[in-house]
């Protein structure tokens, strides 16, 4: 069996201010000598630390307390103290009075959990008829009291003094948190012929971050004398085991940090007792008490505290609340005049900027802005130049589109030169592609800190460890604060975001319109110029078609007579093919005209089986005389131009017998695809209908797949052609919302799909 060895778990680390920050200093090891402290495991109830002083408490060695059970040591109570163990709300509110062991008085029980273990700490108590209720009598009185005051500093003052009176400490101070941590004395209450604190303001390591943290999870801490020998904790392990430390974090009987203890020491405090003031979740400030000799703080009293600690955060946040209302209607007012004005008037930038409102929404004494490369500015600014050096610097410096500064020098020294303007500055870029910003700016006060001892000096070392020591000059020290404005109120911030993007929207609207209309004036040129287009190519096919058919018309006439030479007659015949192509070429060229014109195609019905049939009638006296193998599917009724679509289809069929050699018997198929392939996906599918038109002709190379669709182009010179038909077919499918592609295959053939587009098929037509 492995034999229990004890081990005293008291944080004998030796720390110096310069390490402050990283003192553990919720597990200490010890408590405080004004109370005892067991811990238990929450399940068995077994003690797994005590502090040293237990042994006077319960009248046992340490050995035999470490590793018993609680029913053992308070056999007659256990069935008490357990049931409040269990009861969450009761050990949270309150305590549970445990007799002493010694037979004469009584303690006060508090327990809080720490993981797995629950943290019993035992507070002496002299008289059992002290009672909660006699601390709480003045609670109605202090109700009635913090309604009266006008103003936070006002209220603070009054419950200074109340705290004290209840309390008795000669200094009873309301200690306010800064944004940097630092924090003020506002409300004092302090003993005649005792050096005052109020105003006074205190560096941000007096109280390091994680004192800060543990202030604002456990609300109480006492020292009722700093001149205590911490008692430390004991634990035991067995076998080759660690010791496990124990976490204090909610502990009042914890012992504090040597340094705090130095630092009181050298303020001249004998006792102190602090109590968070904790708002909207954060730690507000404290309840700070001093006293010049040793002060227990009873039970009783740190439950009233509580409470007075509890009215004051309520009651603060009455006091901001209504100051923000008041703040809030004023900058919604004025940000409501803007919208409006934005709606109702349109986008008049040098206007907007020059409207007070604009200056009412922030609390701002000037306002510049960049739009379009042009500089805006209203109210109290600095000059052009320099305007648009910030509103650049600041674009460069605004990662996240906003800079909010009460103190622009921190971040753009420049800014120097014109402090006394804009020292305190919201920004917002109004787009993230362009320069374009609109900035709110105030100027900067000088204003006077009164610091508790200089920050600024530099700490004493101790003369014998030679390490840094808390400061032992409390003095009143002025520091004079240039170029930093007042602070922003968060609901001002908001309001310049939310004209920022209001404005962003009504620019991003008026380019849109100015855009829509230069669109507008180019649409209307260009169809000016397709109408003059249109009359052209009518009077200049009409003028060509007209002498063409009067050269044919000669011939035909000349060559009717029996006396011509042959050689003569054999020009004339060259002749009057050339015209023919002519004619043939002036009538493709307009039918390319013809359908480069779109047309509103979704409110007129084409049947493509009609559609692909008379197509096929145009070459039917062709087919019969090659016996042609023609293979049409069933089609669906689709939404466009049939002429049109008869035109595709003839020009699709003719080039399928075109290049179909003389000797090969034609093979022609018009089919919809109904399934993925290598040409056609499945997203095709989805999207579109798709017509194939196969044949069994000559076919071309792939590189020529894209050149065929372009005008005047021919692969084959030795067939007859103008190399329009394609270009039209293609521009048909265009006019149709869809497109038209090829693959081919010298010697086997050739496939053209035509994608029709979902919408254009008439529902409940598509069937094979």
């Amino acid at each position: 069996m492995n034999k229990k060895i004890i081990v005293d778990i008291q944080n004998k680390t030796s720390v110096s201010i310069d390490s402050c920050e990283k003192e553990p200093i919720h597990i200490p090891g010890s408590i405080q000598p004004h109370g005892y402290l067991l811990a238990v495991t929450t399940d068995t109830h077994i003690i797994t630390h005590c502090s040293a002083n237990v042994e006077k408490f319960l009248h046992q060695p340490l050995e035999q307390v470490l590793g018993s059970s609680l029913e053992t040591l308070f056999s007659s109570q256990y069935h008490s103290i357990t049931a409040f163990l269990e009861n969450e709300q009761a050990r949270t509110n309150g305590t549970l009075l445990v007799e002493h062991h010694n037979g004469f008085g009584y303690c006060h029980l508090s327990v809080v959990k720490s993981n797995n273990l629950y943290i019993l700490e035992f507070d002496q108590c002299a008289d059992l008829a002290e009672d909660l209720s006699a601390a709480r009598a003045g609670i109605n009185e202090l109700l009635m009291l913090v309604q009266k005051p006008q103003s936070i500093q006002a209220l603070c003052q009054a419950m200074a003094v109340y705290v004290q009176n209840k309390l008795g400490f000669d200094r009873v101070m309301i200690y306010r948190f800064h944004p940097d941590y630092s924090g003020e004395i506002i409300g004092e209450a302090v003993n005649e012929g005792m050096e005052p604190y109020l105003g006074l303001r205190y560096p941000a390591g007096d109280i390091p971050a994680q004192a800060r943290e543990l202030y604002l999870r456990n609300k109480i801490r006492i020292i009722s004398n700093v001149a205590y020998e911490p008692v430390p904790l004991f634990t035991y392990v067995e076998g080759d085991k660690s010791p496990e430390q124990l976490d204090l974090s909610d502990s009042f009987l914890r012992s504090v940090s040597p340094i705090h203890i130095q630092y009181l020491k050298n303020m001249g405090v004998t006792a102190s007792f602090s109590l968070s003031i904790i708002k909207d979740n954060k730690l507000w400030g404290l309840i700070a008490c001093h006293h010049n000799t040793p002060k227990y703080v009873s039970p009783s009293q740190r439950q009233a505290a509580l409470l007075y600690g509890l009215v004051l955060s309520s009651q603060l946040d009455v006091y901001e609340r209504a100051e923000s209302l008041q703040l809030i209607a004023r900058v919604d007012e004025a940000l409501d005049v803007l919208l409006k004005k934005l709606q109702r008037e349109g986008l008049d930038v040098n206007r907007i900027i020059i409207d007070p409102s604009l200056e009412h929404i922030s609390g701002a004494t000037g306002v510049i802005a960049l739009i379009k490369g042009r500089i805006y500015r209203s109210g109290d600014t600095p000059s052009e130049e320099d305007t648009l050096n910030l509103l650049n610097f600041l674009h460069d410096h605004a990662t996240s589109g906003t800079v909010v500064t009460q103190k622009l020098i921190d971040i753009y020294p420049e800014a120097e030169a014109y402090a006394d303007v804009a020292s305190g500055v919201i920004y917002h870029r109004l787009t993230n592609s362009t320069d374009d910003a609109i900035a709110w700016i105030k100027p900067g006060l000088d204003h006077v800190i009164t610091w508790a001892g200089n920050p600024e000096k530099p700490m004493e070392r101790d003369s014998e460890t030679h390490q840094l020591q808390p400061r032992t000059s409390f003095a009143a020290w002025k520091q004079t604060v240039k170029s930093e404005s007042i602070a922003w109120h968060n609901h001002q911030i908001n309001a310049t975001y939310l004209f920022a993007s209001a404005l962003q929207k009504y620019l991003h609207l008026a380019y849109l319109k100015k855009e829509e209309e230069k669109q507008r004036l180019l649409a209307n040129e260009l169809k000016k110029s397709n109408e003059e287009l249109d009359n052209i190519n009518w009077i200049n096919a009409h003028d060509l078609k007209e002498p063409l058919r009067k050269i044919r018309v000669f011939i035909s006439r000349m060559l009717q007579s029996e006396e011509l030479p042959e050689k003569i007659e054999g020009d004339l015949q060259k002749v009057n093919k050339s015209a023919m192509r002519m004619q043939v070429l002036l009538e493709d060229i307009m039918n390319y005209a013809r359908v480069a014109a779109r047309e509103q195609l979704h409110n007129q019905e084409a049947n493509l089986n009609e559609v692909i049939h008379e197509a096929l009638d145009n070459f039917s006296e062709e087919m019969e005389s090659r016996s042609a193998k023609i293979t049409v599917d069933s089609m669906p009724l689709v939404y466009g131009n049939a002429f049109q679509l008869r035109q595709l289809f003839t020009n699709l069929i003719g080039n399928a017998l075109k290049f179909t050699p003389p000797d090969k018997t034609p093979e022609i198929t018009v089919s919809h695809a109904q399934s993925p392939t290598d040409e056609v996906t499945e997203a095709d599918l989805t999207q579109y209908f798709v017509v194939n038109v196969t044949d069994n002709g000559v076919g071309f190379e792939d590189q020529y797949k894209e050149r065929i669709f372009r005008l005047f182009q021919r692969l084959d010179n030795n067939v007859h052609g103008t190399g329009i038909g394609l270009a039209i077919c293609r521009k048909i499918m265009e006019n149709h919302q869809g497109k038209i592609d090829v693959s081919s295959q010298p010697g086997v053939g050739t496939t053209f799909r035509l994608y029709f587009p979902i919408e254009f098929i008439k529902p409940a037509t598509l069937t094979n």
